[in-house]
C-alpha cells in the first residue's frame, strides 16, 4: 500500500506504523518511526499517533543495543514471566518525555540492554 500511494491519512499512517513495529529488523523500526512521525505531524492532537511516534524509537534504539528514551519497551524475563523495564537513556529529560505525553521515567543505569 505505501509502494502504491495509497496510504494518505493520519489513521493510514498510524495503522502502517503499527504493522512494521511489529517487524523484525531495526529497518522496521525505522519505518514505523517515520510513518509515525507523518501520522503525528498529519494529526497533532492524536495522542496514539504521538505515542507510537515515542514507541518505535524506543523499539528502534532497543533493536540497536541502546538505551531507550522514552520508557515504552518492555522485557520479559524468561525465568519469571515478569515485565521488567529496559534501561533509558539518562541525557533525555523529563520534560521533553512529558512534552511528548511520555510520564517521567525511574533513572536506570546506562548499562547495556541484554541480549
Amino acid at each position: 500500500m505505501l509502494k502504491q500511494g495509497s496510504i494518505r491519512t493520519s489513521l493510514d499512517y498510524e495503522n502502517a506504523a503499527l504493522i512494521m513495529q511489529h517487524g523484525t529488523q531495526p529497518n522496521d523500526y525505522r519505518l514505523a518511526h517515520a510513518l509515525a512521525t507523518v501520522a503525528a505531524t498529519l494529526k497533532p492532537d492524536s495522542r496514539f499517533a504521538r505515542w507510537l511516534q515515542t514507541a518505535t524509537w524506543d523499539r528502534l534504539l532497543h533493536s540497536l543495543g541502546k538505551p531507550q528514551w522514552y520508557g515504552t519497551q518492555k522485557q520479559r524475563d524468561p525465568a519469571s514471566g515478569q515485565f521488567r523495564e529496559l534501561p533509558n537513556e539518562p541525557d533525555i529529560s523529563d520534560e521533553h518525555r512529558q512534552n511528548l505525553n511520555e510520564p517521567a521515567v525511574r533513572r536506570a543505569t546506562r548499562s547495556p540492554v541484554p541480549k
